[in-house]
């Protein structure tokens, strides 16, 4: 399991990945999943979905969300800024798609194609303007036709400044011993409340979610460097080496020695836009 951190205000993100898999978190930006193959469970405040091939998965800024790998998947996601298009940031600011899911989005070529155009010019040996036009233009295309595949409505109610104390701050402190009682005094919430947003909004635990932040940076620190297993597990915040052991056996379906050696092709974020 991953988890997102916040881009560069003024940046395209994109991604070929093979694991859509990331922890619960929220951000300013949009984000656009086309699954080209394969099949994940997605989470969006109370609401949970199957994005099956051929399906797109389109997140507003400001909504929480995560992603749980289920079949071998290739998928394309996009992560891009709201202002990036002022013909539309009125629309990202009030609105949310009643359904995060578009069903057989893929199947119009204009939306395949239009996501692929956008990572394809992060190659372009074009000028940065005439790239910079050309990548809004399809941006246009590619929210004209999700737009007309799906519905919106009304922005709800939700506290997300304190979603989003709690969530950087369990980021920030997760290789630590840190309770439930010690986030929430140290937060000044009722312990209570928090694990009513974890449970209604994340839809796990506060522990299960501290368990995921480690293991995703063991699996990082698995792949980028020879650091030793033992060593690993106290780092990203394990009492011992077996109950690392046994944790990532259960979220990576795998022990660390086999997720170390097997060999799988990196998912590279790369950029695709910068501000000029």
């Amino acid at each position: 399991m991953n988890f997102f951190f916040e881009n560069p205000k003024h940046e395209i993100y994109g991604i070929y990945g093979q694991s859509l898999a990331y922890a619960p978190h929220l951000h300013n930006h949009l984000e656009l999943v086309g699954m080209i193959e394969g099949k994940a469970m997605a989470y969006v405040e109370e609401k949970v979905y199957e994005i099956n091939s051929g399906d797109a998965f389109f997140i507003f800024p400001n909504q929480i969300h995560h992603y749980e790998k289920i079949a071998d998947e290739n998928y394309i996601l996009l992560l891009f800024p709201m202002d990036i298009l002022p013909e539309y940031t009125s629309v990202f600011q009030s609105k949310v798609p009643k359904s995060a899911l578009i069903p057989g989005a893929l199947k119009n070529r204009h939306v395949l194609r239009s996501m692929q155009e956008i990572l394809a010019l992060k190659d372009s040996t074009e000028s940065g303007s005439y790239r910079d036009y050309l990548t809004k233009g399809y941006l246009l295309i590619l929210f004209g036709q999700l737009f007309a595949l799906s519905e919106l409505e009304d922005t709800p109610h939700v506290d997300v400044q304190t979603v989003k104390l709690l969530l950087d701050y369990c980021i920030g402190h997760y290789k630590e011993e840190i309770s439930l009682d010690q986030v929430a005094s140290r937060l000044h919430l009722s312990k209570f409340y928090i694990s009513h947003l974890f449970s209604q909004k994340l839809h796990l635990s506060y522990s299960d979610y501290i368990r995921s932040l480690r293991i995703s940076e063991a699996c990082r620190l698995l792949t980028e460097t020879s650091l030793g297993i033992t060593e690993i597990s106290y780092q990203v915040g394990f009492p011992t080496p077996r109950t690392f052991n046994r944790a990532f056996l259960k979220y990576v379906g795998r022990t660390p020695r086999e997720y170390r050696y097997q060999k799988k092709r990196p998912e590279t974020i790369i950029t695709i836009m910068e501000d000029h």
